[in-house]
């Protein structure tokens, strides 16, 4: 570590601001049918995987706010809830156009973004939570989630036709 940020300060300079994004997009979303078990409070919309991810960058970031605020260093995350992006295009049922306009939209975190970037250095938002005003009802599209993926045999029509 030391040596990389040597190396950004004699190339690059100060470094300002430090986006760490972190997703993924699989039509297989039920830790069941996957191998990751490493999802914190996994969501069957965006996957065991996309959970666990989003769960390592808040963690690191924590560990980044905890360790460097006295050097200087504000580390902030940022958690937008649904937000109207491409990636949705991976769900299991992706998102209706009319759906997508009541989401938080990219330029909705891109002025989050901006705001805690522009703070005065003596003040951070350690975190920042930013969701839609209106709350959709995910409950099909969570029961769609569920079985996307599954091996033949598995989904609930099919094993009901087994009993």
């Amino acid at each position: 570590m030391d040596a990389l940020l040597e190396w950004i300060h004699a190339n690059l300079g100060q470094v300002d601001i430090l986006v760490n994004n972190a997703g993924s997009a699989s039509k297989v979303l039920n830790v069941r049918w996957i191998s990751s078990l490493a999802a914190v409070n996994p969501n069957l919309l965006g996957g065991a995987a996309y959970g666990a991810a989003k769960a390592a960058v808040r963690n690191f970031m924590t560990y980044l706010h905890n360790t460097f605020r006295n050097d200087g260093l504000r580390a902030v995350t940022i958690l937008p809830g649904e937000t109207a992006t491409p990636i949705l295009d991976n769900r299991a049922r992706p998102p209706r156009a009319e759906e997508r306009d009541a989401m938080v939209q990219p330029e909705d975190v891109a002025r989050a973004i901006h705001l805690v970037a522009t703070l005065p250095q003596r003040t951070v938002v350690q975190e920042l939570v930013i969701a839609p005003t209106i709350q959709r009802d995910t409950s099909g599209d969570i029961e769609i989630s569920r079985w996307a993926g599954a091996p033949a045999g598995q989904s609930p029509a099919v094993r009901a036709s087994q009993r």
